[in-house]
């Protein structure tokens, strides 16, 4: 199975998610950034393909917080 992902990180205008070097709109909050990202996750998924959404914690490492899959 393919293995994507979709991370979630602060912009200087707010959130934003990037998937496959795809930088998406900015977000005022992360609960707006979530949403999007989720929703673009399920969009994503297909035969052999998961989509891991990770955020950016305050150590500077990603975090997996969910997993889409076929």
């Amino acid at each position: 199975m393919v293995e994507k992902f979709c991370d979630i990180v602060p912009d200087d205008t707010g959130w934003i998610y990037v998937v496959e070097g795809e930088r998406s709109p900015s977000y005022p909050c992360y609960d707006l950034v979530f949403g999007a990202a989720k929703t673009k996750a399920q969009q994503l998924q297909g035969a052999k393909k998961r989509i891991v959404l990770r955020r950016l914690d305050l150590s500077g490492q990603m975090l997996a917080i969910e997993s889409h899959a076929a």
